[in-house]
């Protein structure tokens, strides 16, 4: 089960539920996998005895095929490894993470159109979050690139 948690009531609501037939193994696929088009929150593949099967769980939104929902979709790791060699990753080297934006070309950002529009409050939305028991790093990497006053990770497309 998924719930979205508001700052209105109901607090806590179910977004979405998952149900399979009998399997012995899910593995949760990297979340630069979803199709944001379609609200699809996470991907699954599940492992069953003679079976393997795709499981996907979306957020209920109105306009999820042209609004890219950024409250829901903050940028994610890109996949590119670290450039850091053995020997320095040995030696106590990290090499950042590198991040990508699952924005698609073409869609505007929920942050972009007007509340009164069916749009949300960029400022509302962080402090929400910030209340939240969120950890300074996912805050970090919800700001997204237009706030440019807030830290934002480094995002490759």
């Amino acid at each position: 089960m998924m719930y979205e948690i508001n700052n209105t009531e109901p607090y806590i609501h179910p977004v979405a539920q998952v149900k399979c037939a009998s399997y012995h193994t899910a593995i949760v696929l990297p979340k630069r996998m979803v199709n944001v088009r379609e609200c699809e929150l996470a991907r699954f593949m599940t492992v069953g005895e003679n079976y393997i099967e795709t499981v996907s769980m979306y957020a209920p939104r109105k306009s999820a095929s042209t609004v890219f929902q950024e409250d829901l979709y903050s940028p994610v790791p890109s996949g590119v490894p670290a450039t850091t060699t053995s020997a320095e990753w040995l030696a106590g080297a990290e090499a950042p993470v590198t991040y990508m934006n699952l924005q698609p070309e073409g869609m505007v950002s929920i942050f972009d159109i007007a509340p009164e529009e069916g749009g949300k409050d960029f400022e509302l939305e962080y402090e929400r979050k910030r209340s939240a028991t969120a950890s300074q790093r996912d805050l970090d990497s919800f700001v997204p690139e237009s706030v440019k006053a807030l830290p934002v990770p480094e995002v490759r497309a």
